[in-house]
């Protein structure tokens, strides 16, 4: 009797392992597909980043012409751009990036699950990048040299 029961808690346990192991699998099969950047946001972080580096790291000494003269300029350069990634079921991706009317730079790698989401790294195994998913919407936060991230927002393509 005590041997059965053995068994029977044994295999409730691995019917929870199982069942823990599907979730998993679909909560990473909800990243699968192509996401395109949300351009509006891109689209700001541009600009702020633009305010910053024309105004020496001071925002306020620009006068509203010259803000307006940096908006215009990076809203124009922006149209241009298209940034997506596609994360495919075989935990490879592909991030495209074409600016204007360049030739797209294409980025490809792999992807492991994470217990936030997932993590995006290049061929030669170099972490580039974490995503997540919020509220819809894939957010990449990529990893430069420095360690500092910096946010982008990717939609479902063709939303």
């Amino acid at each position: 009797m005590r041997n059965r029961l053995s068994r029977i808690w044994v295999a409730a346990g691995l019917v929870g392992v199982a069942g823990c192991a599907s979730d998993a699998g679909n909560e990473q099969s909800r990243f699968v597909g192509e996401w395109e950047y949300d351009k509006v946001s891109l689209r700001e972080q541009a600009l702020a980043s633009a305010i910053e580096s024309v105004s020496a790291g001071e925002p306020d000494s620009l006068s509203d012409q010259e803000r307006d003269e940096v908006r215009t300029w990076v809203y124009e350069q922006h149209e241009g751009w298209n940034k997506s990634v596609r994360i495919h079921a075989d935990k490879t991706y592909e991030f495209e990036s074409r600016t204007g009317e360049s030739s797209p730079e294409i980025t490809r790698g792999s992807w492991q699950w994470s217990k936030s989401g997932i993590v995006l790294s290049d061929d030669a195994g170099q972490r580039l990048a974490t995503a997540e998913l919020v509220g819809g919407s894939l957010v990449l936060k990529l990893v430069d040299e420095g360690d500092a991230a910096a946010e982008m927002v990717m939609n479902p393509a063709g939303n």
